[in-house]
């Protein structure tokens, strides 16, 4: 009766799931472990052996790969979906059958949740599972075996536990017993190694799968460390850096949900310190910017008070100096000459007069008048003298002093022009009589 039943997919993970039921056989015997391909002659109903091994099975195996919850058939639809899909009627009907339904999880894959799956496999995200890695097969199995030991009584265990005395009764050696899985053994080897077939106790299932948890634990927490040290080496991450941790990932077996959530809790941290220490050194650098410029302010104040001070001591120098004689004053400037005047219009006058007249000063004008004056009261007293009347006396005085004007060169206008004025009104004084 096949105690153990593993349910798989082909595509999914034939070969773990072959690899799975070897090591199982060697722990509860071919009897107690059962596989369709394995355990179903050619030309049987394969549906029909299957519903009866699963009818008598303790515990089902759900073998998830990679593609289990996703898979689809030729016609694009997801297997799981599909009513007559094997693997969803073995699921479901160990689930109504309320016997021991354990996911094992291989190839990094992970638990699906109730959402994920049909109506008659939700029960199955509520299933304690184990995962099995390549990297550590043997442990992983021996941890599924102990949890499967508690649950499977296997036929075969019971047979050798039974046989191993009836075999030291037909020894031809009373003192040597024959066990029956190995060569004769000394009686005092024997006392020595006590039974081998003895049987212990069976080990806790909710242990086991309790131990296999703190394992992974234990993984995640390796992972954590080392991508915290890669990150303290240098950030942002080189390519080379990030093949090497997602090759680390798939090393320990980490599902990639988990190794995801490590991934962003520890990147979001450095990104947030890289900020900060950015703004930081931004900061540092403002503030050295401000502080040079500031000892620069300072520079230029300081020689600012330097200058000051000398062009201060330079003041009092100077002032305590004896005083400079003066310096001489410059020559005047030649005053400058007037264009010289154009020549004079030809006069009526002698040359002699008009040459005089032009050199005449304010003295000399006055002196002509003078002379004028007296020539004319000699020239109307003269022909009065020798009775000549007063009209006739000032046509005569009027010619003698224009005569006598005339004579010393008077060529004044104003002067020339009295004179005629006076002689004209002589002449019609004279007129009138």
């Amino acid at each position: 009766m096949g105690a153990i039943f593993i349910s798989y997919r082909r595509e999914d993970a034939d070969g773990h799931a072959g690899r799975l039921f070897q090591n199982l056989c060697v722990e509860f015997g071919t009897d107690s472990v059962f596989m369709d391909v394995v355990g179903i002659d050619p030309g049987v109903d394969f549906r029909k052996i299957i519903d009866a091994k699963l009818k008598a099975c303790s515990v089902l195996l759900a073998v998830m790969g990679k593609q289990w919850l996703d898979l689809k058939n030729p016609a694009g639809q997801r297997r799981l979906d599909d009513d007559n899909d094997f693997v969803r009627l073995e699921t479901a009907a160990a689930l109504r059958r309320d016997i021991h339904v354990i996911p094992v999880l291989v190839q990094g894959a992970r638990m699906p949740n109730a959402a994920e799956l049909p109506d008659d496999l939700k029960d199955l995200a509520y299933r304690n599972g184990v995962e099995l890695t390549h990297a550590r097969w043997d442990s992983d199995v021996g941890v599924l075996v102990q949890a499967l030991a508690k649950i499977v009584r296997t036929p075969s265990a019971a047979a050798k536990t039974a046989a191993a005395p009836d075999a030291a009764a037909r020894s031809p050696d009373k003192g040597t017993p024959v066990l029956p899985d190995g060569p004769a053994m000394p009686p005092e080897r024997r006392a020595q190694d006590g039974p081998r077939n003895k049987p212990g106790p069976a080990p806790d299932p909710a242990s086991a799968i309790e131990a296999q948890r703190l394992d992974y634990q234990r993984r995640l927490a390796q992972y954590r460390q080392e991508l915290s040290k890669t990150i303290a080496q240098g950030y942002p991450l080189s390519e080379p850096a990030r093949a090497g941790l997602r090759k680390r990932r798939a090393d320990l077996d980490l599902k990639a949900e988990d190794a995801d959530r490590i991934d962003r809790e520890l990147l979001d941290a450095a990104e947030t310190a890289a900020k900060a220490q950015a703004e930081a050194e931004k900061q540092a650098r403002r503030q050295e910017r401000e502080a040079i410029e500031e000892k620069r302010q300072q520079a230029k104040a300081a020689r600012r008070l330097e200058e000051a001070a000398a062009q201060e001591a330079e003041r009092q120098r100077l002032s305590q100096a004896p005083p400079k004689p003066a310096a001489a004053a410059p020559p005047p400037a030649e005053p400058q000459r007037a264009p010289p005047a154009p020549p004079p219009a030809p006069s009526p006058l002698p040359a002699s007069v008009t040459s005089a007249g032009l050199g005449m000063e304010l003295g000399e004008r006055l002196a002509v008048g003078a002379v004028g004056a007296v020539t004319w009261a000699l020239g109307m007293g003269i022909p009065l003298a020798f009775g000549a009347s007063g009209e006739s006396s000032h046509v005569l005085g009027g010619a003698i002093w224009g005569a006598v004007v005339g004579t010393i060169g008077s060529s004044y206008r104003w002067t020339l022009g009295l004179a005629v004025l006076v002689g004209a009104i002589g002449l019609l004084s004279t007129l009138a009589k």
